[in-house]
């Protein structure tokens, strides 16, 4: 047997697969063990504390205000159920679902490549889906250091359900159809629990099914059309019902429907710029951290197109494409929406890598083979200088964390590289040191009120201080554009706050990003009575202490 390993003769094909499997997420557990020891980013707190109020009764939307879709709440519900209330309890989950998905990759490309195609997606899959790339806005800006700031995001719990989806959809040629049919359904319901975008995959899939009945055997069958669309729309809808059941039971449908179609649709231009800028400053880090996955999925993809194009590698060719459009879709990019792109492009690597490269019957036939080549000593060229540049980049990480490990830095000292600003509002090194002091100073019971949040939430996890208000973040009531700040609800929740704010007094105020006296001047909502009412009402009652990065901690006189 050729390829670019072989097997032992005293060993069975099967029994091989699974062992370079096992190796494999040995593997991915090993480099993604440093994760373990990372705090929070920005939306991991929002969805820690949410999930937190949860457990204690409170109702997401309801009780606790936030702009995401509700699933990774839940989620994150479950992990705390399941390994305790702490941050790393979040990343434990991540690593599992990482392993998951590694499998189902594996799996997925050895059913319609073979082993050496599992082999190389798996590996693709396993390293460049851990990328500082992938954390927020780069590695290169010196923000969201390592890969906190993309761990246990929504995109990394919709990767492998739609994995699955896609395999199941592979599978239908030769199983139960219906039950197929309707367990996708299940799945990309799930999907889109974390973002709605995953109905992309679901109208892709009902295309596929009715092209599949239009054109078999038994030729158009209405029927079997129908039928397979109505149990695909029965699994989707039929996974939201306790949900849906959940938010009716305690009275918060209406606020569902208010922040996640309504609040949030008013915000979704600000996510949109201009699209040259994002179009580049979105995938300049990701590329050039991930360049061979990109360079052999497109090359994979335009040789299925125009060579291969089974019904199998057109499935895989379109997830890839429709994946990307979910990924465009949001506007300006962070780093870790891209992780819905890893699993079909490393499928699509593991399928034609072994193509492009001539296999031979082992390593020795394989480099011999390919190095007498000169394209194919560029494409390993290319190949190795990825990798090397993937390593360099990825050293200090690695070497900071070996620090951390072996006791040579300090947690502080270890905390200091997890800031995004001035790129980006948050800094956990600064609400980590916010939390210290309160800790210190505040008394049981006291709530802490917090304006212009954008994700230091984390402090009401780290201290037990309940917040004053139920906004979980705030940034978005203090929009730049004014036709955003005046917009009636905006104005109404930001009326709420500030007046929730007065009327409790708390005993300390933390002002986010923006010092106080130039938030009430921000051009959309200096004129807002409420905020000249806030500002003035700060300036009678309280004493300043400031923290670094644009912390500015009121304390009651």
């Amino acid at each position: 047997m050729t390829g670019l390993y072989t097997f032992p003769k005293n060993m069975k094909p099967e029994k091989y697969k699974y062992l370079i499997l096992s190796l494999l997420l040995a593997f991915t557990l090993l480099i993604r063990l440093p994760i373990l020891a990372e705090p929070w980013g920005a939306d991991q707190a929002g969805y820690g504390y949410i999930a937190k109020g949860i457990l204690e009764g409170k109702v997401p939307y309801k009780d606790m205000y936030d702009l995401t879709a509700y699933g990774v709440f839940f989620t994150f519900a479950l992990f705390f159920k399941l390994f305790g209330m702490t941050m790393v309890s979040a990343h434990i989950g991540h690593l599992i679902v990482s392993l998951v998905t590694v499998i189902l990759v594996y799996l997925l490309a050895d059913r319609l490549y073979g082993r050496n195609a599992a082999l190389i997606a798996g590996l693709c899959y396993t390293v460049f889906s851990n990328g500082l790339s992938f954390s927020g806005f780069g590695y290169e800006n010196k923000s969201a250091w390592g890969t906190y700031w993309y761990l246990s995001q929504r995109e990394v719990f919709m990767a492998p359900l739609l994995l699955g989806a896609v395999f199941l959809l592979i599978l239908r040629e030769k199983r139960n159809g219906m039950f197929v049919d309707f367990i996708n359904g299940l799945l990309i319901g799930l999907a889109a629990f974390y973002k709605l975008t995953a109905v992309l995959m679901f109208f892709l899939f009902i295309l596929i099914v009715v092209r599949e009945e239009s054109v078999g055997i038994e030729g158009f069958n209405l029927k079997r059309i129908v039928g397979a669309i109505f149990l695909m729309v029965f699994g989707f809808t039929l996974i939201q019902l306790p949900f849906l059941y959940y938010f009716w039971k305690h009275d918060a449908l209406g606020d569902v429907y208010q922040a996640l179609f309504v609040h949030l649709s008013s915000y979704a231009k600000l996510s949109r710029g201009l699209r040259i800028e994002t179009l580049f400053s979105g995938h300049y880090s990701v590329m050039r951290e991930n360049l061979i996955l990109w360079l052999f999925a497109f090359a994979s993809l335009l040789h299925i197109l125009f060579r291969e194009r089974s019904r199998n590698n057109l499935l895989i060719a379109l997830w890839a494409l429709v994946s990307l459009v979910m990924v465009w879709g949001q506007g300006k990019f962070f780093g870790y929406h891209f992780i819905l792109i890893v699993p079909p492009f490393a499928v699509l690597t593991g399928y034609g890598l072994p193509i492009f490269l001539a296999s031979g019957s082992g390593c020795k036939e394989f480099l011999m083979n390919n190095f007498s080549d000169i394209r194919k000593t560029f494409v390993l060229v290319t190949i190795l200088l990825s990798l090397a540049g993937f390593g360099i980049s990825n050293y200090e990480y690695y070497r900071r964390h070996a620090l951390y490990f072996l006791g040579k830095i300090s947690q502080e000292e270890y905390y200091e590289v997890f800031s995004e600003f001035p790129t980006h509002p948050y800094s956990f090194r600064s609400d980590y040191q916010i939390a210290q002091y309160l800790k210190e100073k505040a008394r049981p019971g006291e709530k802490l009120g917090v304006i212009f949040s954008a994700g230091d939430t984390v402090i009401h996890f780290l201290t037990g201080m309940e917040p004053v208000t139920r906004f979980i973040q705030s940034w978005y009531l203090f929009p730049s554009d004014e036709s955003l700040a005046a917009n009636p609800i905006t104005a109404k929740l930001r009326d709420e706050l500030v007046d929730q704010m007065i009327r409790t007094a708390p005993r300390f105020i933390l002002c986010v990003h923006i010092p106080l006296e130039k938030l009430v001047q921000i051009p959309s909502v200096k004129d807002d009575p409420s905020m000249v009412r806030f500002s003035e009402f700060v300036k009678a009652h309280y004493r300043l202490e400031n923290f670094p990065d644009n912390r500015f901690l009121f304390v009651k006189l």
